[in-house]
């Protein structure tokens, strides 16, 4: 394609010399690179943290659970059912989140005006639409973390 236009300019006049010829693809794909480059940096540190988010919920989970297993085999002992601890551990590590995401709630309902005064053309309901629609996503990873590690306790040995 090249080619046929260095032809067809020299064909109308020989004293043109095109220098950067491209396509527009390419010209839009080289205006936006920047910019692309930008947000995928930003999305992968964006999964990092919800990476490193989820392993320290996990980890603090796993914790609790290790420490509250004298109180889990005693309770185990006394005729509590594989289900009642499931839910004892389930009912205190949705807690955990529900807390957090609560805390997420006020603090993006309390940064919202802020954020929208800074950005041209987003009023600030928008970007409480924004938060509110993140946040089940969050919740649907926060349960499937406590769901996960909550099961431990209930297969463990009473006398651990």
């Amino acid at each position: 394609m090249v080619a046929s236009v260095r032809r067809t300019l020299r064909d109308i006049d020989a004293g043109i010399t095109p220098v950067d010829i491209q396509t527009m693809e390419q010209r839009v794909s080289e205006s936006t690179s920047r910019r692309r480059f930008q947000t995928a940096l930003l999305v992968s540190f964006a999964v990092l943290a919800v990476s490193l988010a989820l392993v320290g919920l996990y980890g603090l989970l796993s914790y609790s659970v290790n420490q509250r297993a004298p109180e889990i085999g005693v309770r185990m002992a006394l005729g509590a059912t594989r289900p009642t601890v499931l839910f004892m551990v389930m009912r205190w590590g949705l807690t955990l989140t529900a807390a957090g995401l609560g805390f997420g709630l006020a603090s993006a309902f309390a940064v919202t005006r802020f954020t929208a005064s800074m950005l041209y053309g987003v009023i600030h309901s928008l970007a409480a639409a924004v938060g509110l629609q993140n946040n089940p996503v969050a919740n649907i990873f926060g349960g499937n973390t406590v769901s996960s590690h909550s099961r431990k306790p209930a297969v463990a040995c009473p006398l651990y």
